[in-house]
């Protein structure tokens, strides 16, 4: 009989382990998202150089 349970206990796990992974990985990647939104990482953003550091690139003559 113990080694009956242990043999259902060990096939539920197996079999529905995938789906208890997939929605532990839904739920972390749906904080992480909340986080990256409220602290405003979760966009992108435009991105100027000021026209000094332009000049300074330009003349360098590197290539």
């Amino acid at each position: 009989m113990k080694l009956f349970i242990r043999f259902v206990l060990t096939k539920t796990v197996i079999t529905y382990g995938l789906e208890l992974m997939l929605a532990v990985f839904k739920i972390t990647q749906g904080l992480v998202q909340t986080i990256m939104q409220t602290a405003g990482l979760g966009g992108a953003t435009q991105t100027v150089l000021p026209q000094e550091m332009i000049n300074a690139i330009e003349s360098c003559r590197l290539f």
